[in-house]
């Protein structure tokens, strides 16, 4: 099996460019250190999301930002698996009804960080 006939060339030529590419991203991340920590979180998520989802990743990567990075720092892998699975049980209707949603839990986190600091 050559190059033409690999598991990748299929994927590009009946996907496209950004299958193909978070394709070559699982594979090629086998270890990270902690400064590709940073790589992982800027360019992983805009490549496997979509539009849609990729504001909901945002959002709760503004407010979780620590926790992101440290999931990532003890797995990589969980992270680059779970990650779709993630952002669309944040999306999901049940999330919004028990929770009221990424943007309500956000803010809760924040005033109470605020309010931590005041006290």
């Amino acid at each position: 099996m050559g190059f033409k006939d690999s598991k990748s060339m299929r994927i590009l030529k009946e996907y496209g460019i950004k299958p193909f590419m978070s394709h070559c991203l699982h594979k090629s991340i086998k270890s990270l250190n902690r400064r590709s920590i940073f790589v992982l979180l800027q360019f992983y998520p805009k490549i496997v999301l979509n539009k849609n989802q990729f504001k909901t990743f945002k959002l709760a990567y503004k407010h979780f930002e620590e926790n992101y990075r440290n999931i990532i720092a003890i797995s990589p892998s969980f992270f680059i698996k779970n990650l779709k699975k993630h952002i669309a049980w944040l999306e999901s209707q049940s999330f919004k009804n028990r929770y009221g949603g990424v943007g309500y839990v956000a803010d809760i986190h924040a005033k109470n960080s605020t309010q931590h600091f005041i006290a």
